[in-house]
């Protein structure tokens, strides 16, 4: 008896996990935690921050062990064997590479914010495009029952001359039409939660929670330059440009001669015998600077020059852009915020009004005091003022969510 009592605790709670309510800050929460976008954004980051460290095996010194056999004759063979180490004293493009790949760190920690915040405005629009699609599905079930009761009603008021034969099969024909927008809405709520689980990881969201507490705005007195200089999408126009004008230094600086300090110790021997104890006593000690005057390389290096000062030009011209179009984003933030709080209440009351008609219109026509042609608009004007209140929610979510991300502060 227990084992049963087990059983049956077991199926309840794996139906409740199947069938459980998913709200949208827990979409929003699992997004982060284990769906493969965010991997995938994370991994793009680490893999970016290692350009700094991909930089420095060009300025640390370099140890190596030679082993080297020549001869004059192809008989007498001579053995060297010795530590040597080389430092690089001035290589300006080198050094500048050092500040590039920190500045392209900084640009892949941008891209992973920037990233983290579109995975969140991708979360917030497939979730309220499920959530439609199961306010429509839910609006045709209920229709579907009703149309099926008007059907019947229809045909014994047309079997009793009350209504024509054109009413009827228009009462018809609008059954047949609510019962194919339901196929089509289940197909296109299907397709969307493929979407949907790729973002967040949740297989099985069971039914979506709607959304009735609106988000808060709260402040709107900052200076834009200040907010300007911390957004990502900022970040990362500035620091390309700056690496760009890096690029384009280099490239001058390939005109400048290079300088390697060398240092070797080891010995020369007529027989091959890797004895290094004897490093200690027979080696001898050499060391030296190389200096690399280049000379001509084919206008390879005025090419370059050409090339770096272009993309130089074009960076810039991209950060100029981008500054004007977040400047005047955070000018109109304000305004924006108040119009998409117009649509919503706009939408709200429109829903409120036309779900009253239509509740109305169902106990009227029942009475035979609308006609069928009414009726079927009131039903239309009622379907599509649900839709354009989820459609109002969407936008103030992705608005609130935008407006955190480009003041920098945490939802």
């Amino acid at each position: 008896m227990e084992k049963i009592r087990l059983l049956f605790l077991f199926i309840f709670l794996g139906a409740v996990f199947v069938f459980a309510d998913t709200d949208l800050g827990e979409a929003l929460l699992k997004s982060k935690a284990g769906s493969l976008e965010f991997r995938q954004i994370v991994i793009d980051r680490d893999v970016q921050n290692k350009a700094l460290l991909q930089a420095l095996p060009s300025i640390l010194p370099y140890v190596n062990y030679t082993l080297s056999a020549d001869s004059t004759d192809m008989t007498n063979w001579s053995y060297n064997q010795s530590l040597g180490i080389s430092q690089k004293l001035f290589d300006i493009p080198v050094f500048i590479s050092l500040y590039k790949n920190k500045e392209y760190a900084d640009i892949a920690n941008a891209i992973y914010i920037k990233g983290v915040h579109n995975l969140t405005q991708s979360v917030i629009d497939q979730y309220f495009l499920l959530l439609e699609y199961q306010v429509r599905m839910d609006i045709d079930t209920l229709l579907i029952r009703r149309e099926e009761e008007n059907v019947k009603k229809g045909d014994v008021l047309q079997n009793s001359g009350f209504i024509s034969e054109t009413d009827f099969l228009i009462l018809n024909s609008n059954y047949f039409n609510v019962a194919y927008s339901y196929k089509v809405n289940q197909s296109a709520y299907d397709a969307a939660l493929i979407d949907f689980t790729t973002l967040t990881g949740i297989e099985n969201p069971g039914r979506l929670l709607d959304v009735n507490e609106i988000p808060v705005f709260s402040d709107f007195t900052f200076e834009e330059e200040d907010i300007l200089k911390n957004i990502p999408e900022y970040v990362i126009s500035a620091k390309t440009y700056s690496a760009a004008v890096a690029d384009e230094v280099s490239s001058y600086s390939e005109f400048f001669p290079k300088a390697t300090f060398n240092m070797s110790y080891g010995l020369s021997d007529s027989l091959l015998d890797i004895d290094f104890s004897r490093f200690g006593s027979d080696a001898s000690f050499r060391a030296g600077v190389s200096v690399t005057f280049p000379v001509f390389t084919g206008f390879s290096r005025t090419l370059n020059v050409i090339d770096k000062s272009y993309a130089r030009k074009s960076s810039n011209i991209d950060f100029l852009k981008t500054k004007q179009v977040l400047l005047l984003e955070l000018k109109n933030l304000g305004s924006r915020v108040s119009w998409t709080k117009d649509l919503y209440e706009s939408a709200e009351k429109s829903f409120e009004a036309s779900k009253k008609v239509f509740e109305k219109s169902q106990r009227l026509y029942s009475a035979g005091e609308v006609s069928t042609a009414d009726y079927i608009t009131y039903q239309k004007n009622y379907l599509e003022s649900a839709i354009n209140l989820i459609k109002a929610k969407k936008e103030m979510y992705k608005l609130y969510y935008r407006y955190m991300y480009l003041l920098r502060r945490k939802p």
